[in-house]
């Protein structure tokens, strides 16, 4: 088996189907295979997985962490390559399944980061760069620097055998896939990230799980790299007042620029002297 999808899922059948859809819509010239990985759903999701002849595989909700919904998902596959995905990602061109073998043409590939057309910063990127290839360096500010450019689980793919060799950490609450990536870099492997393949990520987060979901990835973040000079390790005063400095700036451009629309508007107002056109 050339390749197997990972799919982590709970409660998400709507979005699975969407997903799934999307993954039947492609044109390869290999066999692959869909993982789903179900964390005790309760809606119509087994129906929908079972719709599309996925691999399910059962994890009680207890036992769930994101690294080891992955390692049972992987566990349970057959192929070379592994692509890892949320139920609430689409992929946006039909090959894209049909160009991952080839960026693992160079053994020394472990993994792979796709583009994010969410990411603006991400799309700019990837035509103003390009395909980049990172190798671990000596730099003490490392993992800080490429943080961003590591795989990421909701879409991305890595071979199977370094997998066999550095499994995802079980017990983090966010960061496993960081953490992945470093450990494998550190052993002599590179990882590709702008890779120019495209897709959407589609779930809508409320403030309350954005809050949460920042939470856990910060200070995971600080677990895995001991990152002493984040914001969040200041006092809370001084957290508070760099805070409010920067949404101070915030505000007054944000007041700049509807104080000159405002002024234009009634320049241009003046200029046509109130006149109407009505459609036909």
């Amino acid at each position: 088996m050339k390749l197997s999808i990972i799919i982590r899922n709970r409660n998400n059948a709507m979005l699975l189907e969407q997903t799934l859809q999307q993954i039947s819509n492609q044109q390869t010239s290999f066999p692959y295979e869909i993982v789903i990985v179900d964390n005790d759903s309760t809606d119509h999701s087994l129906q929908v997985a079972q719709k599309f002849n996925c691999k399910i595989v059962h994890l009680p909700k207890g036992e769930f962490t994101y690294g080891k919904a992955i390692n049972v998902g992987i566990a349970n596959s057959e192929g070379e390559y592994i692509m890892i995905i949320s139920s609430h990602v689409l992929l946006l061109q039909n090959d894209f399944l049909e160009k991952i073998p080839f960026y693992f043409l160079d053994e020394k590939i472990a993994g792979l980061r796709f583009i994010n057309t969410s990411s603006p910063q991400q799309l700019v990127e990837s035509v103003k760069k390009g395909v980049q290839e990172i190798a671990v360096i000596d730099d003490e500010n490392f993992a800080n620097k490429y943080w961003n450019s590591l795989i990421v689980n909701h879409c991305s793919a890595i071979r199977k055998s370094c997998w066999e060799m550095e499994t995802f950490n079980e017990f983090l609450n966010a960061g496993e896939d960081k953490l992945w990536a470093l450990n494998i870099l550190k052993q002599g492997y590179h990882l590709l990230y702008n890779i120019p393949v495209y897709y959407a990520y589609v779930a809508e987060i409320s403030m309350n799980r954005k809050i949460s979901k920042r939470v856990r990835e910060e200070y995971s973040k600080k677990m895995i790299i001991g990152n002493s000079v984040s914001e969040y390790e200041q006092s809370f005063m001084f957290y508070l007042m760099y805070k409010m400095r920067r949404n101070l700036r915030t505000f007054f451009k944000g007041l700049l620029t509807d104080i000159k629309i405002y002024f234009g508007y009634k320049r241009e107002k003046k200029r046509f002297k109130n006149l109407a056109i009505v459609s036909n």
